[in-house]
This record gives C-alpha cells, structure tokens and sequence, in this order.
C-alpha cells in the first residue's frame, strides 16, 4: 500500500481544512494510506491582530507616524521566523519521511516543506493550491520585501512540484504565464461539497448569512452595508466568522448602528447547521485576479445545505451560478445591488427553485468525489 504524507497548516473549520479533509478521505477511498503532518506555525495568529493585541496597540499608539517602520520590522521578523520554523519542521520530520511515497504539499508552508524534503530525499510531491501566495501577500498590504520574497517561495514550490493541483482554468492559466509553469503538470480540482442531510427551509423572518473569512478578498462589509439598508421585520442579519478585516467591519457596525448578529467562528459541522437554518446565503468579493481564480468553498456549501446565493460576478463563480440557476448573481459587490437581488428571494417559488437546484447542482456535478476524481490518474497512474 502506497503511503502518502499530507503537509499542510489548515486552521480548524478553514476552506483549506475542509478541502484537505475532503482529499484525505479521498484517497484513503483509493486505497492510499494517509498521514496528516499539521504545521500550525507561530505566527499564524497575526492574521488574526485585533485592539486586544499588544501589537496591534503599540503599531497604532507608538509607530503612527512611522507604518513603513512598522511594516518593516515585522517582515524581517516573519521572514525570519518562517525560516527558523521550517528548519524545526524539516528536522522533525527527517526520520519518519522515508517511510513515505509520496508527498503532498497544501499551501505554502506545506509547499515549501516539500520542496525541502523532496531535494533532501527525492521524494516526488503534488501541490495542491489554495490561492495566489504572492497576490495575497501584496493585497495584505504587506512592504515590497515580503512580496518578493512570498513570490521567490512560490515559483520556487510551483518548479519544484511533480505535479500541481489548481482550483480552475484561470489559475492554471495565470501560474503558467507568470511563472511558465508547464500546463501539462497542472490539473484542476475545484472545491466541491457533499449533500447535508439538514437543509434549509423557506420562512420569515429570513435569514441572511455570510459565513467565512474576514479577508480583504471577500468585501465583507459590502455584507454589513447590505444589512445596514435590509435589516427590520423581514429580514435578520447574521456574521460568522473572523479574519484580518475584523477590526473594520466591527467598527463600521458599531459608528452605524447595524442591527447585524456576529456568532464567532463556528466548528464545520455548527456553521453547516447555522447556514441550514438560514434562507439566504450571501457572497461578497473583490474583483481581482486573486478571487477570479479562486474556487467557492462556501457556494458549494450554501448550495449543499439548499441555501440560495446571492454572490458577485467574479471568476467561474457567476456563470456556474446562472447555468445551475440556484441563486441570484449581481454584477458588483455593492450594497444596493445584494438588497435588490435579496428581496427577489422573497418570492417563495423562486426561493424554492434556486435551492433545490443548488442541491441538485452539488448533487450531479460538484461531490467531493466527483471534483477530486482527477487526484486518481495522478496519484494511481503517474506517481505510482
């Protein structure tokens, strides 16, 4: 029996967590045996800094006049710590990776863990992508260092790969013209979700949720503005979830008296339940190359527990909608646009169309089993 080792730093409850979890199971389907290394790095939680944090504290009281400074200080002390981490976790794993065949890397820290091992011991390794490494880390506003620095380790993990594992044809498309990055290396695998026993149900008030990361990307504000104009005997407004923007959309909630309900950050199986007893899920998002190549955990989830969307224009994610018709699709994440295409969901038979058709879609075309049906020719034919 072939023996993989899965490398990957996946928050509990993550789109990363539960597309991992999902290609685990997968291949244990297969036949493979699998082996979960978790590399939760220290400094994870800055992407979480609130005004609670010393830190955050001190870069807003003592450095306000000097950001660059600021910016500065932390990129060498990441770079550093990122360099320091991935010594501890080459070493840790020296003695137990040559009972491995093959590797797989999920995001970047994993990538590079692999890339590591692979040149210590040849071990052949898939990379399995979750995003734009080197686009996140400009859009996270980090300083020019550490974007090319982020860039350098993601050309780096991409080149080192047997294979690539990306969640659609623009980023198959983006990764071979920005790095040259062989197309026949690459497959796609987008995000899929499996049919949830529970599911939602058409009733007022209605509730409209936005569950998932508080990054740039996802504009959640755009959420809480639409709140800010919809909230009242019709409908209620309910967050979960966290992220880097918090301290943003807490602050316009607050200096705008949103009548919003924030539940914090939920294990998999409660946010399922939540978005269950639901009417309306709702999917803001920056449009930018970074979300138009990215794959919608959460559609497949909205859409797995029979919640309509209403979701923007980016990427694959509006022409999917359209074609299985199980939601509404505005052209931008605006506001005003949500809250038309919201009340149109108040009509019942359109509300229940759309939701047994996001089911249906999940159904026929989007089970994680179908989605990860491409691992099978790579790991099964080509690696074995």
């Amino acid at each position: 029996m072939k023996k993989i080792g899965i490398f990957c730093q996946a928050p509990a409850g993550s789109g990363i967590s539960v597309r991992v979890n999902a290609i685990k199971r997968y291949l244990n389907k297969l036949g493979f045996q699998t082996t979960y290394f978790d590399l939760e790095w220290i400094d994870a939680k800055s992407h979480f800094i609130t005004l609670n944090n010393a830190t955050a504290l001190f870069r807003k009281i003592v450095l306000r006049n000097n950001v660059s400074m600021w910016q500065e200080m932390r990129t060498n002390s990441r770079i550093a710590e990122f360099g320091k981490y991935l010594k501890t976790v080459l070493d840790r794993f020296a003695n137990v990776i040559t009972e491995i065949d093959i590797m797989q890397g999920d995001g970047l820290l994993g990538g590079l863990t692999c890339a590591q091992l692979k040149k210590r011991f040849g071990i052949p390794f898939v990379q399995v992508t979750h995003g734009l490494y080197a686009l996140d880390a400009a859009g996270s506003s980090g300083t020019r260092r550490w974007i090319n620095v982020v860039t350098k380790w993601e050309q780096d993990i991409l080149r080192a790969a047997d294979y690539v594992a990306v969640e659609s044809i623009i980023m198959k498309n983006y990764l071979n013209k920005t790095y040259n990055i062989s197309e026949e290396k690459m497959f796609v695998v987008p995000n899929g979700a499996d049919l949830i026993e529970e599911r939602a149900e058409y009733k007022f008030p209605m509730n409209v949720i936005y569950g998932g990361c508080f990054g740039y990307w996802e504009r959640v504000v755009d959420f809480v503005k639409t709140a800010e104009k919809l909230s009242g005997e019709d409908y209620n407004f309910v967050l979960m979830g966290d992220g880097s923007r918090r301290d943003e959309i807490f602050d316009y909630i607050n200096t705008h008296h949103v009548d919003i309900a924030y539940i914090g950050k939920k294990t998999r199986k409660e946010a399922l339940r939540r978005f269950c007893s639901a009417q309306i899920g709702v999917i803001p998002g920056l449009k930018s190359v970074r979300s138009e190549a990215a794959s919608s955990v959460k559609l497949m989830e909205y859409a797995s527990c029979g919640l309509p969307v209403v979701i923007v224009d980016i990427g694959d994610w509006g022409e999917l909608v359209r074609k299985y018709d199980c939601g509404i699709v505005t052209e931008n994440s605006d506001p005003k646009e949500f809250a038309e295409a919201i009340q149109q969901l108040k009509d019942k038979k359109i509300w229940k169309r759309k939701s047994e058709n996001g089911r249906r879609m999940i159904q026929k075309a989007y089970s994680w089993d179908k989605v990860l049906q491409p691992l099978s020719a790579i790991y099964l034919d080509r690696l074995s």
